[in-house]
Protein backbone atom coordinates (compact mmCIF):
# COMPACT_ATOMS: atom_id res chain seq x y z
CA UNK A 1 0.00 0.00 0.00
CA UNK A 2 0.91 3.64 -0.56
CA UNK A 3 2.73 5.03 2.73
CA UNK A 4 0.66 8.47 1.76
CA UNK A 5 1.57 10.51 4.70
CA UNK A 6 5.40 9.84 4.48
CA UNK A 7 6.39 12.79 2.53
CA UNK A 8 5.74 16.03 4.76
CA UNK A 9 7.22 18.88 6.87
CA UNK A 10 8.51 18.73 10.54
CA UNK A 11 5.62 18.64 13.35
CA UNK A 12 6.27 17.06 16.66
CA UNK A 13 4.22 17.41 19.57
CA UNK A 14 5.15 17.82 23.34
CA UNK A 15 3.31 14.09 23.35
CA UNK A 16 5.36 12.11 21.14
CA UNK A 17 2.84 9.47 21.44
CA UNK A 18 0.28 11.92 19.59
CA UNK A 19 2.27 13.58 16.90
CA UNK A 20 6.34 12.57 16.31
CA UNK A 21 6.97 14.28 12.36
CA UNK A 22 10.65 15.01 12.10
CA UNK A 23 11.74 16.54 8.97
CA UNK A 24 15.23 17.46 8.96
CA UNK A 25 17.94 18.64 5.95
CA UNK A 26 15.27 17.95 3.44
CA UNK A 27 12.74 19.89 2.47
CA UNK A 28 8.95 19.08 0.88
CA UNK A 29 8.28 20.30 -2.70
CA UNK A 30 4.99 20.44 -4.58
CA UNK A 31 4.60 18.90 -7.84
CA UNK A 32 2.91 21.74 -9.45
CA UNK A 33 2.09 19.49 -12.50
CA UNK A 34 -0.53 17.69 -10.27
CA UNK A 35 0.36 14.15 -12.20
CA UNK A 36 3.85 12.98 -10.67
CA UNK A 37 3.60 10.06 -8.78
CA UNK A 38 2.83 11.77 -5.24
CA UNK A 39 2.03 15.37 -4.40
CA UNK A 40 4.62 16.21 -2.46
CA UNK A 41 8.53 14.79 -2.62
CA UNK A 42 11.05 15.55 -0.50
CA UNK A 43 14.17 17.13 -1.54
CA UNK A 44 17.78 17.79 -0.03
CA UNK A 45 18.16 21.06 1.59
CA UNK A 46 21.26 22.32 -0.16
CA UNK A 47 25.13 21.62 0.34
CA UNK A 48 27.78 24.49 0.52
CA UNK A 49 31.44 24.38 -0.86
CA UNK A 50 33.76 27.29 1.02
CA UNK A 51 33.95 30.43 -1.00
CA UNK A 52 36.91 32.64 0.79
CA UNK A 53 37.94 33.46 4.19
CA UNK A 54 38.48 36.40 5.20
CA UNK A 55 41.15 37.01 8.33
CA UNK A 56 38.94 37.98 11.40
CA UNK A 57 36.05 36.23 12.86
CA UNK A 58 33.16 35.18 13.21
CA UNK A 59 30.98 36.48 9.89
CA UNK A 60 28.11 38.49 11.77
CA UNK A 61 26.92 40.49 8.83
CA UNK A 62 26.67 39.85 5.07
CA UNK A 63 25.39 42.90 2.57
CA UNK A 64 25.32 43.17 -1.33
CA UNK A 65 24.62 46.17 -3.60
CA UNK A 66 25.99 47.93 -6.17
CA UNK A 67 27.65 44.55 -7.48
CA UNK A 68 29.48 44.90 -4.63
CA UNK A 69 29.71 42.33 -1.43
CA UNK A 70 30.94 43.43 1.99
CA UNK A 71 31.00 41.49 5.26
CA UNK A 72 31.17 42.50 9.52
CA UNK A 73 33.54 39.75 10.23
CA UNK A 74 34.84 40.09 13.87
CA UNK A 75 35.91 44.08 14.37
CA UNK A 76 36.79 44.54 10.88
CA UNK A 77 34.31 45.71 7.71
CA UNK A 78 35.42 44.18 4.38
CA UNK A 79 34.85 44.16 0.95
CA UNK A 80 34.32 41.04 -0.51
CA UNK A 81 35.74 39.86 -4.30
CA UNK A 82 33.86 37.63 -6.87
CA UNK A 83 37.04 35.32 -6.28
CA UNK A 84 36.69 35.02 -2.46
CA UNK A 85 39.52 37.39 -1.82
CA UNK A 86 38.83 40.01 0.60
CA UNK A 87 40.47 43.44 1.87
CA UNK A 88 39.85 45.36 5.01
CA UNK A 89 37.95 48.71 4.50
CA UNK A 90 38.54 49.82 8.38
CA UNK A 91 37.90 49.01 12.09
CA UNK A 92 34.23 48.25 13.55
CA UNK A 93 32.84 47.62 17.36
CA UNK A 94 33.33 43.77 17.77
CA UNK A 95 30.30 42.31 18.63
CA UNK A 96 28.42 38.63 19.54
CA UNK A 97 25.15 39.78 17.76
CA UNK A 98 24.66 40.48 14.25
CA UNK A 99 26.00 43.23 12.08
CA UNK A 100 23.39 45.14 9.71
CA UNK A 101 24.29 47.58 6.48
CA UNK A 102 22.43 49.66 4.43
CA UNK A 103 23.52 51.80 1.05
CA UNK A 104 22.88 54.62 -0.20
CA UNK A 105 24.46 54.53 -3.03
CA UNK A 106 27.60 56.57 -2.05
CA UNK A 107 27.90 55.43 1.60
CA UNK A 108 27.80 52.25 3.97
CA UNK A 109 26.26 52.64 6.73
CA UNK A 110 26.69 49.77 9.34
CA UNK A 111 25.64 49.31 12.59
CA UNK A 112 28.11 47.00 15.19
CA UNK A 113 28.32 45.90 18.89
CA UNK A 114 25.73 49.12 19.76
CA UNK A 115 27.89 51.65 17.67
CA UNK A 116 27.34 52.96 13.79
CA UNK A 117 30.15 53.44 11.41
CA UNK A 118 30.07 54.76 7.71
CA UNK A 119 32.56 53.76 5.13
CA UNK A 120 32.76 56.41 2.06
CA UNK A 121 35.41 54.13 0.01
CA UNK A 122 38.46 55.00 1.71
CA UNK A 123 37.98 55.13 5.49
CA UNK A 124 35.26 53.92 7.71
CA UNK A 125 34.77 56.45 10.64
CA UNK A 126 32.45 55.77 13.48
CA UNK A 127 29.07 58.50 13.56
CA UNK A 128 26.44 57.59 15.69
CA UNK A 129 25.69 55.06 18.37
CA UNK A 130 23.15 51.89 16.92
CA UNK A 131 21.79 49.02 17.87
CA UNK A 132 20.03 48.48 14.43
CA UNK A 133 19.94 50.41 11.15
CA UNK A 134 17.95 50.79 7.83
CA UNK A 135 17.24 53.09 5.12
CA UNK A 136 14.16 54.64 3.64
CA UNK A 137 13.22 58.13 1.58
CA UNK A 138 17.11 58.76 1.02
CA UNK A 139 17.33 58.41 5.08
CA UNK A 140 19.57 56.19 7.47
CA UNK A 141 17.90 55.48 10.27
CA UNK A 142 18.99 53.76 13.15
CA UNK A 143 18.01 52.50 16.71
CA UNK A 144 19.56 53.82 19.80
CA UNK A 145 20.71 51.12 22.17
CA UNK A 146 18.67 50.69 25.40
CA UNK A 147 15.90 53.53 24.89
CA UNK A 148 12.92 53.89 23.06
CA UNK A 149 14.43 56.57 20.80
CA UNK A 150 15.56 56.75 16.61
CA UNK A 151 17.38 58.83 14.68
CA UNK A 152 17.69 59.79 11.10
CA UNK A 153 20.96 61.17 9.15
CA UNK A 154 21.06 63.91 6.74
CA UNK A 155 19.26 63.33 3.24
CA UNK A 156 21.71 61.26 1.10
CA UNK A 157 24.33 61.67 4.16
CA UNK A 158 25.15 58.67 6.87
CA UNK A 159 27.84 61.16 7.88
CA UNK A 160 25.84 63.32 8.89
CA UNK A 161 23.28 63.15 11.94
CA UNK A 162 21.47 66.22 13.72
CA UNK A 163 21.59 65.73 17.32
CA UNK A 164 17.63 67.07 17.44
CA UNK A 165 16.59 64.69 14.27
CA UNK A 166 15.29 61.75 16.82
CA UNK A 167 11.73 60.62 17.96
CA UNK A 168 10.31 58.30 20.40
CA UNK A 169 8.37 55.13 19.89
CA UNK A 170 5.31 56.54 21.67
CA UNK A 171 2.48 54.14 21.41
CA UNK A 172 3.76 52.27 24.48
CA UNK A 173 6.52 53.05 26.82
CA UNK A 174 8.78 49.76 25.50
CA UNK A 175 12.91 50.50 24.04
CA UNK A 176 13.16 49.60 21.08
CA UNK A 177 14.10 46.40 19.37
CA UNK A 178 14.92 47.21 15.82
CA UNK A 179 13.94 49.65 12.48
CA UNK A 180 12.83 47.69 9.59
CA UNK A 181 11.97 49.75 6.47
CA UNK A 182 9.08 48.06 4.01
CA UNK A 183 7.37 49.04 1.55
CA UNK A 184 7.61 52.87 2.36
CA UNK A 185 6.90 52.08 5.66
CA UNK A 186 9.06 52.46 8.73
CA UNK A 187 8.54 49.74 11.30
CA UNK A 188 9.41 50.42 14.85
CA UNK A 189 9.86 46.92 16.47
CA UNK A 190 9.69 47.28 20.26
CA UNK A 191 9.91 44.32 22.96
CA UNK A 192 6.56 44.35 23.70
CA UNK A 193 4.72 46.18 20.76
CA UNK A 194 5.22 47.35 17.21
CA UNK A 195 4.34 50.58 15.31
CA UNK A 196 4.24 51.40 12.16
CA UNK A 197 5.41 55.41 10.65
CA UNK A 198 5.61 56.76 7.12
CA UNK A 199 7.63 59.91 5.98
CA UNK A 200 4.95 62.70 5.69
CA UNK A 201 7.49 64.96 5.30
CA UNK A 202 6.69 67.36 7.92
CA UNK A 203 9.18 69.99 8.05
CA UNK A 204 10.20 69.68 11.97
CA UNK A 205 10.93 65.81 11.77
CA UNK A 206 9.61 64.34 8.43
CA UNK A 207 8.31 60.47 10.21
CA UNK A 208 4.94 60.19 11.61
CA UNK A 209 3.17 57.28 13.23
CA UNK A 210 0.52 56.13 11.57
CA UNK A 211 -3.40 56.45 13.01
CA UNK A 212 -3.76 52.83 14.81
CA UNK A 213 -0.52 51.03 13.84
CA UNK A 214 0.09 49.85 16.74
CA UNK A 215 0.97 46.13 16.85
CA UNK A 216 0.28 43.96 20.12
CA UNK A 217 3.41 42.09 20.30
CA UNK A 218 7.30 42.96 19.90
CA UNK A 219 10.15 40.81 18.03
CA UNK A 220 13.35 39.67 18.59
CA UNK A 221 15.62 42.40 17.16
CA UNK A 222 17.53 39.77 14.95
CA UNK A 223 14.62 37.36 13.75
CA UNK A 224 13.17 40.24 11.78
CA UNK A 225 14.16 39.37 7.91
CA UNK A 226 12.48 40.48 4.54
CA UNK A 227 11.12 37.41 3.03
CA UNK A 228 9.83 37.76 -0.45
CA UNK A 229 6.91 40.56 -0.81
CA UNK A 230 6.71 40.36 3.41
CA UNK A 231 8.01 40.41 6.77
CA UNK A 232 8.69 37.80 9.21
CA UNK A 233 9.71 37.89 12.82
CA UNK A 234 10.05 35.82 16.13
CA UNK A 235 7.03 37.21 18.15
CA UNK A 236 7.77 38.33 21.66
CA UNK A 237 5.61 40.80 23.77
CA UNK A 238 3.94 41.46 27.36
CA UNK A 239 1.30 39.06 26.47
CA UNK A 240 3.37 35.78 25.34
CA UNK A 241 6.37 34.75 23.11
CA UNK A 242 7.15 32.15 20.73
CA UNK A 243 5.31 32.67 17.67
CA UNK A 244 6.20 33.42 14.22
CA UNK A 245 4.31 36.39 11.94
CA UNK A 246 4.54 37.03 8.74
CA UNK A 247 3.33 40.79 7.81
CA UNK A 248 0.08 40.45 5.58
CA UNK A 249 0.14 44.90 4.72
CA UNK A 250 0.52 45.94 8.18
CA UNK A 251 -0.80 42.98 9.78
CA UNK A 252 0.88 40.38 11.22
CA UNK A 253 -0.17 36.78 11.03
CA UNK A 254 0.74 33.81 12.43
CA UNK A 255 2.41 31.18 10.47
CA UNK A 256 4.24 28.90 12.90
CA UNK A 257 2.32 26.16 14.25
CA UNK A 258 1.32 23.95 17.43
CA UNK A 259 4.30 22.00 16.94
CA UNK A 260 7.19 23.91 16.21
CA UNK A 261 5.76 26.35 18.69
CA UNK A 262 5.84 23.66 21.50
CA UNK A 263 9.57 23.53 20.47
CA UNK A 264 10.60 27.03 20.37
CA UNK A 265 8.54 27.91 24.24
CA UNK A 266 10.12 25.14 25.08
CA UNK A 267 13.92 26.27 24.53
CA UNK A 268 12.29 28.96 26.83
CA UNK A 269 10.98 26.34 29.50
CA UNK A 270 14.38 25.08 29.55
CA UNK A 271 15.97 28.05 30.68
CA UNK A 272 17.54 28.72 27.28
CA UNK A 273 16.46 32.15 25.65
CA UNK A 274 14.97 32.45 22.78
CA UNK A 275 15.62 36.92 22.39
CA UNK A 276 18.87 36.12 20.18
CA UNK A 277 17.30 34.49 17.68
CA UNK A 278 18.77 35.21 14.35
CA UNK A 279 17.26 35.05 10.78
CA UNK A 280 18.01 35.38 7.45
CA UNK A 281 15.81 34.88 3.87
CA UNK A 282 17.00 33.50 0.31
CA UNK A 283 14.77 32.05 -3.07
CA UNK A 284 16.27 29.16 -4.84
CA UNK A 285 14.30 26.72 -7.31
CA UNK A 286 11.04 28.43 -6.65
CA UNK A 287 11.21 28.44 -3.12
CA UNK A 288 11.45 31.07 -0.50
CA UNK A 289 12.65 30.65 2.75
CA UNK A 290 13.04 31.93 6.30
CA UNK A 291 15.33 30.45 8.54
CA UNK A 292 15.43 30.74 12.04
CA UNK A 293 18.60 29.83 14.29
CA UNK A 294 18.47 29.97 17.65
CA UNK A 295 21.94 30.25 19.20
CA UNK A 296 21.94 29.60 22.64
CA UNK A 297 18.75 26.93 22.14
CA UNK A 298 21.44 25.04 19.46
CA UNK A 299 18.48 25.09 16.94
CA UNK A 300 17.52 25.48 13.22
CA UNK A 301 14.55 26.00 11.80
CA UNK A 302 13.11 27.23 8.19
CA UNK A 303 9.77 27.63 6.89
CA UNK A 304 9.02 27.63 3.16
CA UNK A 305 6.30 30.23 1.91
CA UNK A 306 5.83 28.37 -1.41
CA UNK A 307 4.24 25.48 0.74
CA UNK A 308 3.79 27.17 4.14
CA UNK A 309 5.81 23.97 5.72
CA UNK A 310 8.26 24.08 8.35
CA UNK A 311 11.59 21.99 8.11
CA UNK A 312 14.82 21.80 10.54
CA UNK A 313 18.75 22.07 9.03
CA UNK A 314 21.37 21.35 11.56
CA UNK A 315 24.73 19.55 11.45
CA UNK A 316 24.44 15.29 12.80
CA UNK A 317 27.44 14.93 15.46
CA UNK A 318 28.04 11.27 16.20
CA UNK A 319 29.80 11.94 19.46
CA UNK A 320 26.79 12.86 21.01
CA UNK A 321 24.35 11.45 18.46
CA UNK A 322 22.45 14.59 17.77
CA UNK A 323 21.49 17.45 15.63
CA UNK A 324 23.06 20.79 16.56
CA UNK A 325 21.75 24.05 14.83
CA UNK A 326 23.27 25.47 11.67
CA UNK A 327 26.30 27.43 11.70
CA UNK A 328 25.08 29.81 9.01
CA UNK A 329 22.97 32.96 10.28
CA UNK A 330 24.09 35.21 7.08
CA UNK A 331 22.91 35.36 3.84
CA UNK A 332 23.67 37.86 0.84
CA UNK A 333 23.18 36.70 -2.93
CA UNK A 334 26.56 38.34 -4.73
CA UNK A 335 28.11 37.57 -7.73
CA UNK A 336 24.98 35.04 -9.33
CA UNK A 337 26.07 32.45 -6.24
CA UNK A 338 23.69 32.61 -2.68
CA UNK A 339 26.94 33.56 -0.21
CA UNK A 340 26.75 32.43 3.60
CA UNK A 341 28.90 33.77 6.68
CA UNK A 342 30.11 30.95 9.41
CA UNK A 343 28.87 31.98 12.61
CA UNK A 344 32.20 30.47 14.62
CA UNK A 345 35.14 31.28 11.91
CA UNK A 346 35.87 33.51 9.37
CA UNK A 347 34.91 31.28 6.32
CA UNK A 348 32.24 32.31 3.58
CA UNK A 349 30.66 29.69 1.79
CA UNK A 350 28.61 29.10 -1.26
CA UNK A 351 25.41 27.39 -0.67
CA UNK A 352 23.50 25.53 -3.47
CA UNK A 353 20.96 22.95 -4.08
CA UNK A 354 23.29 21.37 -6.48
CA UNK A 355 26.32 20.66 -3.64
CA UNK A 356 25.68 17.90 -1.93
CA UNK A 357 27.74 18.40 1.03
CA UNK A 358 28.65 20.62 3.96
CA UNK A 359 31.97 22.53 2.94
CA UNK A 360 33.28 18.18 2.67
CA UNK A 361 31.72 16.93 5.51
CA UNK A 362 28.63 14.19 4.94
CA UNK A 363 24.89 15.68 5.46
CA UNK A 364 22.92 13.54 7.63
CA UNK A 365 19.29 13.73 6.22
CA UNK A 366 16.42 12.49 8.56
CA UNK A 367 12.42 12.03 7.76
CA UNK A 368 10.65 10.65 11.09
CA UNK A 369 6.64 9.70 9.46
CA UNK A 370 3.76 9.49 10.95
CA UNK A 371 1.99 7.01 13.39
CA UNK A 372 0.46 4.31 11.72
CA UNK A 373 -2.08 2.61 13.84
CA UNK A 374 -4.95 0.70 12.76
CA UNK A 375 -7.61 0.87 16.02
CA UNK A 376 -4.02 -0.36 18.02
CA UNK A 377 -5.05 -3.65 15.93
CA UNK A 378 -1.29 -5.74 15.75
CA UNK A 379 -0.22 -4.89 12.31
CA UNK A 380 2.66 -7.41 10.68
CA UNK A 381 5.37 -4.84 8.59
CA UNK A 382 6.42 -7.46 5.44
CA UNK A 383 8.63 -4.96 3.33
CA UNK A 384 8.90 -1.05 2.89
CA UNK A 385 10.05 0.15 -0.20
CA UNK A 386 11.39 3.89 -0.90
CA UNK A 387 10.90 5.52 -4.21
CA UNK A 388 13.99 7.66 -4.53
CA UNK A 389 15.73 9.17 -7.54
CA UNK A 390 18.31 6.34 -7.92
CA UNK A 391 21.69 5.92 -10.10
CA UNK A 392 22.95 10.29 -9.19
CA UNK A 393 25.84 8.84 -6.83
CA UNK A 394 29.35 9.47 -8.18
CA UNK A 395 31.12 6.15 -9.89
CA UNK A 396 33.32 6.27 -7.08
CA UNK A 397 30.82 6.72 -4.06
CA UNK A 398 29.27 2.96 -4.84
CA UNK A 399 25.28 2.51 -3.72
CA UNK A 400 24.30 5.07 -1.09
CA UNK A 401 23.00 3.56 1.99
CA UNK A 402 19.60 4.04 3.07
CA UNK A 403 18.82 3.25 6.87
CA UNK A 404 15.77 2.58 8.26
CA UNK A 405 14.81 2.14 12.07
CA UNK A 406 11.37 2.43 14.05
CA UNK A 407 9.70 2.40 17.42
CA UNK A 408 6.63 0.90 18.57
CA UNK A 409 5.93 3.10 21.54
CA UNK A 410 5.03 6.29 19.95
CA UNK A 411 8.62 7.48 19.29
CA UNK A 412 10.18 6.64 22.69
CA UNK A 413 12.68 4.16 22.24
CA UNK A 414 13.78 2.73 18.54
CA UNK A 415 14.82 -0.84 17.03
CA UNK A 416 18.31 -1.68 15.38
CA UNK A 417 19.34 0.38 12.24
CA UNK A 418 18.62 -1.39 9.20
CA UNK A 419 21.11 -0.83 6.35
CA UNK A 420 20.01 -0.96 2.74
CA UNK A 421 21.21 0.47 -0.87
CA UNK A 422 19.73 1.99 -3.55
CA UNK A 423 21.25 2.40 -7.29
CA UNK A 424 24.46 3.02 -7.58
CA UNK A 425 25.36 5.51 -10.16
CA UNK A 426 23.87 4.61 -13.70
CA UNK A 427 21.67 2.05 -11.60
CA UNK A 428 18.06 3.56 -11.97
CA UNK A 429 16.19 0.61 -10.96
CA UNK A 430 17.14 -0.61 -7.61
CA UNK A 431 14.96 0.95 -5.09
CA UNK A 432 15.85 0.99 -0.88
CA UNK A 433 14.13 -1.68 0.67
CA UNK A 434 13.77 -3.30 4.15
CA UNK A 435 12.04 -6.62 4.76
CA UNK A 436 10.74 -8.31 7.86
CA UNK A 437 9.52 -5.64 10.03
CA UNK A 438 8.24 -7.18 12.68
CA UNK A 439 4.39 -5.96 13.86
CA UNK A 440 3.21 -3.48 16.20
CA UNK A 441 0.25 -1.29 17.04
CA UNK A 442 1.46 1.63 16.86
CA UNK A 443 4.45 2.07 14.57
CA UNK A 444 6.40 4.98 13.50
CA UNK A 445 9.04 4.99 10.89
CA UNK A 446 12.46 7.08 10.50
CA UNK A 447 14.96 7.18 7.04
CA UNK A 448 18.26 8.60 7.17
CA UNK A 449 20.89 8.51 5.21
CA UNK A 450 24.35 10.33 4.57
CA UNK A 451 24.91 9.58 0.94
CA UNK A 452 26.01 12.44 -1.32
CA UNK A 453 23.47 12.20 -3.75
CA UNK A 454 21.18 14.61 -4.84
CA UNK A 455 18.48 13.51 -2.30
CA UNK A 456 15.18 13.33 -3.89
CA UNK A 457 12.46 11.26 -1.74
CA UNK A 458 9.37 10.32 -3.32
CA UNK A 459 6.82 8.00 -1.58
CA UNK A 460 7.10 4.78 0.40
CA UNK A 461 4.85 1.95 0.05
CA UNK A 462 4.38 -1.16 2.63
CA UNK A 463 3.47 -4.94 2.72
CA UNK A 464 1.60 -5.41 5.56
Amino acid sequence: MKFDAFVGGAYELSSRQAESQSTINLLPEQDQSGQGKNAFILRGTPGRTLFGTIDDSPVNGLFAGENRLFAVAGAGLYEVFSDGTSTLLGAVTRATNPAQMVLNGNQLFVTSGGDGFVATGTTVVPVVPGATNTFIDRYGIVSRPNTSEFAISAIDDFLTWDPLDFDVKSGYPDHLSAVFADKKLLWLFGFDTTEIWQDTGAANFPFQLIPNALIENGAAPWSIAKVGESLMWLVIGKNGAGWVAQAFGQTPKRVSNHAIETAIQGYTRAGTTTIDAVAYSYQENGHTFYVLTFPTADATWAYDLTTSLWHQRGVWTSADGRFHRDRVQCHAYAFGKHIVGDSATGQLYEQSAGIFNDNGAVIRRLRRAPHLSNENDRVRYFRMELDMQKGTAAPSAGAPEMILRYSDDGGETWSNEKVTTAGASGDFSRQAIWRQLGSGRDRVFEVTSTAEIDHTWINAYLRV
